[in-house]
C-alpha cells in the first residue's frame, strides 16, 4: 500500500501601503491571487487562518509595530505552517535589516520562505543569498522613492502649493489652485482658543472644557479616512493647534526633523532643521505672528506652574533668573531655628538635571540664595501699578503712536502686485520651454531658480506685513480685556493673600532679572496685547512679550539684618514687629521704581 503524501501547509503574508498600491498597482487581492496560484502549483495546503495582512502600514516598521506579521512570527514559532509565501520579498520588509531578522526567526523554526514572483528558496544556500540581495534591492528602492517624493514636495512647495496632508483646523484644502482657504466658522475658534490662552490665561484643560459646554464643532473628518471623532475637545488637540505655526500665515517644510505634536517639541531647537533646509509656503492668515508667539510662551508658562506634588507655594517662582548669567532661581524652604520662629522662604539659583547636561551652564560669581522679604518691593511696585493702571496705559499709547505706519497697507498692495509679475514671468518662462522650445534646459533651470527665489522673498515680505496689520485688531481687543483685568484684581489687591499674590505676579509678570550685585530687579511685565517682536520667531521663539520693563531696587541683606537684629537690641526681636519692618522698608523701595519703554 502506497502511503498518502502529507501537504506542506502553507501561510500567506500580504502588505501594502497605501502609497504602493497607487503607484505599482498590486493591491492586497492581487497579492493573494498570485499567492494562491503558486501554493497551487506546488500542490500546498491553503487555509484561511493563516493568511496575514497588514494594510497602510511601511515596510520600514519593525515586525512589533506590524500586528499581522508579529502574529505570523508567533504562529511559525508554533508549528502552525511549514511554509510562508510573499507576493515580493519588499513584502516582509523594506529594511534590509528587518528582512534578514524575519528570514533568520523563519528559518530557526524550519519555516521555509518562498516569493511568488522571485526566484529564490530559502532552504538552499543561493537562495539565501538571493534574499539578501533582494533585500538590500528593496531598501534601495525605498531610499530612492524617498528621495523622489522630497524633492518633488520641496519644488510643489516652492511653488506655493500646500504639501503637508490634511490641513489644520480652521483650513480647508481647495483641489482647484491646491492651497488652503480659511474657514470661518472654525478660524472664529482658533482665534477664541489663542485669546482664552493669551488674555484668559487658562490652561488647556480648562480650555478643552470651555469648548465642550459651548458645543465647539471639532474638526470634520472626510468620508475617505481612518479617524474617527468623539466631537469632544481634549488638552491635547487643543495643545497642537496653539502651537501650530500655519495659522501665522507661513508654514515650513523641511523646518522640524519630526513633526510636533505639542509646544516642546515646537520650540525645541533640537527638533529643528537648518534655517537654510526650510521652504517657506504661504498661506492667508487666522492670527498674527505676535500672537502664536505669546502663545508658546504663555504654554510654556503654564507647564511651569502646573500642580504638582509640593508642600509650599513659592510667590516668585518659575520668574527669578540671574541677570548676569541667565540662571533660574528656584524656591526653598528655611526651617525654624527657634519655637518662636517661622521659618522662611528663599530663592536658590539652581539648575534642573536637563539644563546641567549643557557645556555652557556655568553660574556666575553673584549667583546665590536671596530670600523672597528682599523681593517684596517687586510686589508693591505692581500693587501701585494695578491701583493706578494710568501709570502704564499712558505709556502703551504713546509707545503705539510711535509705532504706526500708514504706507504698510501700500507696501502690501506693492508686494502683492510683484508677486503677479513674477507668477507671470513664470508662465512666459514655461511656455518658452516647454511649447516653444527657445530656451535649453539649462537656461530654463536658471532663471526658474531666480523666479522661485524672488517669490519666497515676497511671500515672507507679505505675510509679515499682513502679520503685523491684524495684531493692531488684536490689540485694541487686547486692551479692552487687559483693563477688565486691571479692574478685576484692583478691588481686593491691598488685602491680598499671598496664595492671591502668587497668582496676580504670574499674570502680570513674565520674568524678573535680579541682579544680586546691585541690587536690582528687572521686571519684564507681561501684557501680550503690546507684543514687540526682538529677535528671530521662527528659530525657537521669543524673548519678549511686551515693551514694558519695571525697574525696582530689592532689600539689601544687611538692610534684612538691621530688620531682624537692630543696634539698639542684644536680641532679636518677634517676628511680626520684623515683617511689619521690612513691610515699611519694601513700600518705601517700591516708590523708587521706574517705568520704561523697551
Amino acid at each position: 500500500m502506497v502511503p498518502m503524501e502529507i501537504k506542506q501547509k502553507c501561510a500567506q503574508y500580504l502588505r501594502v501601503s497605501s502609497e504602493e498600491q497607487v503607484a505599482n498597482g498590486y493591491g492586497l487581492d492581487v497579492q493573494k491571487e498570485k499567492n494562491n496560484a503558486l501554493a497551487t502549483l506546488k500542490d500546498f495546503e491553503i487555509s484561511d487562518d493563516c493568511i496575514y495582512s497588514d494594510e497602510g502600514l511601511s515596510g520600514t516598521l519593525p515586525p512589533d509595530k506590524r500586528p499581522q506579521l508579529k502574529q505570523m512570527l508567533e504562529d511559525a514559532e508554533a508549528g502552525k505552517f511549514d511554509t510562508l509565501i510573499v507576493y515580493k520579498i519588499d513584502r516582509i520588509a523594506r529594511d534590509n535589516y528587518i528582512t534578514l531578522g524575519v528570514v533568520k526567526r523563519l528559518t530557526a523554526c524550519g519555516v521555509k520562505l518562498i516569493s511568488a514572483t522571485e526566484p529564490f528558496d530559502t532552504s538552499t544556500t543561493i537562495g539565501n543569498y538571493m534574499v539578501q540581495l533582494l533585500g538590500a534591492t528593496a531598501e534601495m528602492d525605498r531610499n530612492n522613492i524617498v528621495e523622489r517624493t522630497t524633492a518633488g514636495r520641496k519644488m510643489s512647495a516652492q511653488k506655493g502649493t500646500w504639501v503637508f496632508g490634511s490641513p489644520a483646523y480652521g483650513y480647508k484644502y481647495n483641489k482647484e489652485t491646491q492651497r488652503l482657504e480659511i474657514k470661518e466658522d472654525e478660524a472664529k475658534w482658533v482665534k477664541q482658543f489663542y485669546e482664552w490662552l493669551v488674555y484668559d490665561q487658562l490652561p488647556l484643560r480648562e480650555i478643552a472644557h470651555r469648548a465642550n459646554e459651548l458645543k465647539i464643532p471639532t474638526q470634520e473628518t472626510g468620508p475617505s479616512s481612518r479617524q474617527t471623532t468623539t466631537g469632544l475637545w481634549y488638552p491635547r488637540t487643543l495643545g497642537r493647534i496653539l502651537s501650530n505655526d500655519t495659522y501665522t500665515g507661513v508654514k515650513y517644510l523641511g523646518k522640524y526633523r519630526k513633526s510636533p505634536r505639542n509646544f516642546k517639541m515646537a520650540t525645541d531647537p533640537k527638533n529643528m532643521n537648518p534655517e537654510s533646509e526650510w521652504v517657506a509656503v504661504s498661506v492667508l492668515p487666522i492670527i498674527s505672528e505676535e500672537m502664536y508667539l505669546s502663545s508658546l510662551r504663555q504654554l510654556k508658562r503654564n507647564s511651569e506652574l502646573a500642580a504638582r506634588k509640593k508642600i509650599r507655594d513659592y510667590m516668585f517662582s518659575g520668574l527669578l533668573h540671574c541677570s548676569d548669567c541667565g540662571y533660574k532661581f528656584r524656591g526653598g524652604f528655611a526651617k525654624p531655628t527657634s519655637k518662636t520662629a517661622n521659618g522662611s522662604r528663599f530663592y536658590l539659583a539652581i539648575q534642573s538635571g536637563r539644563e546641567s547636561k549643557l557645556a555652557d551652564s556655568k553660574k556666575c560669581k553673584y549667583c546665590g540664595s536671596v530670600s523672597e522679604s528682599r523681593l517684596m518691593p517687586i510686589w508693591y511696585a505692581l500693587e501701585k501699578i494695578l491701583l493706578n493702571p494710568e501709570i502704564v496705559f499712558g505709556k502703551l499709547e504713546r509707545h503705539a503712536s510711535q509705532n504706526t505706519d500708514e504706507s504698510k497697507q501700500e507696501s502690501l498692495e506693492s508686494v502683492r502686485l510683484k508677486r503677479e509679475q513674477l507668477d507671470k514671468d513664470r508662465q512666459r518662462l514655461n511656455i518658452a520651454f516647454i511649447d516653444v522650445g527657445s530656451i535649453d534646459s539649462r537656461e530654463y533651470k536658471t532663471k526658474l531658480k531666480i523666479i522661485d527665489e524672488k517669490l519666497n522673498l515676497l511671500v515672507q515680505e507679505e505675510t509679515n506685513l499682513v502679520g503685523t496689520l491684524l495684531s493692531k485688531e488684536e490689540q485694541v481687543d487686547g486692551k479692552v480685556k487687559l483693563k477688565k483685568l486691571f479692574k478685576q484684581y484692583k478691588k481686593n489687591i491691598e488685602n491680598a493673600s499671598y496664595e492671591k499674590k502668587m497668582q496676580i505676579l504670574q499674570i502680570f509678570v513674565n520674568s524678573i532679572d535680579i541682579n544680586l550685585a546691585n541690587n536690582m530687579a528687572t521686571v519684564q511685565l507681561n501684557f501680550a496685547n503690546v507684543n514687540v517682536l526682538k529677535d528671530n520667531p521662527r528659530g525657537g521663539g521669543p524673548s519678549k512679550s511686551s515693551p514694558l520693563i519695571m525697574s525696582v531696587p530689592t532689600i539689601t541683606s544687611k538692610e534684612i539684618a538691621l530688620a531682624e537684629y537692630p543696634t539698639h537690641s542684644r536680641y532679636y526681636i518677634h517676628s511680626h514687629t520684623v515683617r511689619t519692618a521690612t513691610e515699611q522698608l519694601s513700600k518705601k523701595k517700591s516708590k523708587r521704581m521706574k517705568i520704561m519703554v523697551n
